[in-house]
């Protein structure tokens, strides 16, 4: 048993390697803004010395794994997706630590942010390099895409796969891994670069086109200005931003229907109808309180509604308001709502997602129906999905119901943290709300001044709210059943061993 223990965990640190020196790789990609902005060569080390470390450190543990092709355990694919994690925010976040400009806790909130494509930042945009900026933006577009599809396409078979799966990706896409990374890839770029193309057409320069393309799709909501969209003040930058929040919030599952041309089912499966349903009801509330509560004219609403709304639905987190604090609580209340819903299933978005709330919103309703059916009567719970028709048995609904309240019980979890360090009710409810549905949307209270505790805070939040939480909780329980197997299995040896030298 030890050894069959031992031997797996090998396996186990060299694919943890080898994903390391993948993040080594994405650390240096910065560096081609030197080709347009080359008085910024001097800041190259901050990204070449982390970068190399994380490529040598990533190397030495793949040795230590070299030779063991074995396909991981059960349950030990979460432990080597949240091993990665860890490191790879770690790593990342060293770049901000060798600006000088940043503390570690604030380094470990931006790395974290980027790579849960949240969105929440400390840095300064308007006084930042142009290498920081895109730095963010590469962290946004493999968070989004999900550097984990990279690393386990090296691994065969189902156990490839099952890692891709682990880290919340449900939808199946086609069988083959490989070729769902190349449709993922090919799906997430193309909109990328229409974005870009459309962002430079209506006005916006290059460099910003690109992040904020990147940052729309992935919905990630790092903006290369202050004011985020709202510095541009133009309705097609804004509508064009909505498209590709709303592109990034559907599930490439979802998207594949589109590219074969299945237009009818593309719009017709249950999560975009709900998505639907709830901006058509939602946009329209939000607009009447603006005009009631701030007397700003019906367009300007209406354009502030849309995008808001929009914004925290698919957990994106663009601004074209400069503040929410003067928000209505009736406003404040609405936006936290949509932030906990969240996104769809496999797609960039975070949250407790959309297919789950409309599930729960289905339980109820079949609930309800069924203690007024007559004897006799046969009710089929069927969703429909972008993969076909789904039967929805009582194991599935606990799963998505239980799944709903352990995300409820840890957001108000962490929102008390906040309340603890002195943040008021509204604040820490919008505020964690944000970090733990990966949003972005901002009331001041994690920024660059805050305290460290409320920035591991919004760390821990954006980290939990991420993986989705099961899978750091079957991390664990692999880990300490391993660890007991492996005490009681040497006791054991060292007990026999002892006996013999007694006799």
């Amino acid at each position: 048993m030890p050894e069959k223990i031992k031997g797996s965990y090998r396996a186990l640190i060299g694919y943890l390697g080898f994903s390391l020196m993948c993040v080594g790789c994405i650390m240096i990609i910065p560096l081609v803004v030197i080709l347009a902005y080359p008085e910024e060569r001097s800041e190259s080390t901050y990204f070449i010395i982390p970068g190399g470390m994380a490529l040598l450190a990533g190397y030495l543990l793949f040795l230590v794994g070299r030779g063991k092709k074995a396909i991981l355990e059960r349950q030990q694919d979460a432990v080597l997706v949240v091993l990665f994690w860890v490191s790879a925010i770690v790593l990342s976040s060293l770049p901000f630590r060798l600006t000088g400009k940043y503390t570690f806790a604030q380094a470990v909130f931006e790395a974290t942010s980027g790579w849960s494509t949240t969105g929440l930042s400390v840095v300064d945009v308007e006084s930042a390099s142009k290498m920081l900026l895109m730095y963010r933006s590469v962290l946004l577009f493999f968070g989004g895409l999900g550097i984990v599809l990279i690393m386990s396409t090296l691994l065969a078979g189902s156990g490839g796969m099952q890692l891709f799966n682990a880290e919340g990706h449900t939808d199946r896409l086609v069988p083959n891994l490989l070729e769902s990374a190349r449709i993922i890839f090919l799906i997430y770029s193309g909109f990328i670069l229409a974005g870009t193309i459309l962002y430079g057409t209506f006005g916006m320069g290059w460099f910003d086109a690109i992040n904020h393309s990147i940052a729309a799709v992935s919905t990630g909501g790092f903006s290369t200005r202050a004011a985020s969209i709202g510095y541009y003040d133009s309705p097609a930058i804004e509508l064009t931003t909505i498209v590709l929040m709303i592109l990034g919030n559907i599930g490439f599952a979802a998207h594949i229907l589109l590219f074969r041309g299945k237009i009818r089912a593309y719009f017709s499966h249950d999560e975009f109808r709900f998505f639907a349903f709830t901006l058509s009801t939602t946009v329209p509330i939000v607009a009447i309180l603006l005009l009631r509560e701030t007397g700003i004219a019906v367009p300007t609403a209406v354009r502030v509604a849309a995008f808001q709304t929009i914004s925290a639905l698919t957990t994106t987190g663009f601004q074209t308001v400069e503040s929410f604090n003067g928000w209505s609580p009736a406003l404040t209340l609405i936006v936290v709502l949509l932030m906990l819903v969240g996104g769809g299933i496999g797609s960039t978005a975070g949250g407790i997602k959309q297919y789950r709330v409309y599930t729960l919103a289905r339980t109820i309703v079949w609930s309800l129906r069924d203690s007024l059916s007559f004897p006799g009567t046969v009710n089929h719970d069927r969703m429909r999905r972008p993969s076909g028709d789904e039967t929805m048995d009582y194991r599935a609904k606990t799963s998505i119901l239980s799944f709903i309240a352990l995300y409820l019980s840890l957001y108000f979890l962490g929102a008390l943290s906040l309340c603890m360090l002195g943040v008021s009710i509204p604040d820490a409810l919008f505020e964690f709300a944000s970090a733990m549905g990966t949003v972005g949307l901002s009331r001041g209270i994690m920024c660059h001044d805050a305290r460290p505790a409320v920035l591991w805070i919004g760390s821990v939040g954006m980290f939990v709210g991420r993986l989705e939480m099961l899978v750091l909780f079957i991390a664990a329980h692999k880990v300490w059943t391993d660890a007991r197997g492996f005490i009681s299995a040497n006791g054991d040896k060292v007990r026999r061993h002892a006996k013999k030298l007694s006799a």
